[in-house]
């Protein structure tokens, strides 16, 4: 299990970037332990409700570094959403698995 947090004044698009990747990043390597797979899922909810935070940054950065990062596809169009299949599927299987015991 690894936790990553990346900290520094960004602009709408870095921030949004980060966020984008990071939790991409969970949604894929997340789920692979018993730990995990409720931490990973605390993660994504936590991600997604300061989320809000993040769209509110200023447009332009703060830096004199005048290059900002392309925020990439939204979270659920890329192919890291399919990783939210792990859990869904688990929560299937231990729900039939209880059902037909």
């Amino acid at each position: 299990m690894r936790f990553t947090r990346l900290d520094g004044p960004f602009c709408r698009d870095c921030g949004l970037a980060a966020y984008r990747d990071i939790s991409a990043d969970t949604m894929v390597r997340g789920w692979w332990g018993p730990l995990s797979l409720f931490a990973a899922a605390f993660v994504l909810v936590l991600n997604a409700a300061r989320r809000g935070r993040v769209a509110a940054l200023p447009d332009e950065p703060e830096s004199r570094n005048e290059r900002t990062v392309d925020p990439g596809k939204p979270l659920l169009d890329r192919n890291a959403a399919y990783g939210l299949l792990v859990p869904a599927l688990l929560l299937v299987f231990v729900g039939w698995s209880a059902v037909n015991g």
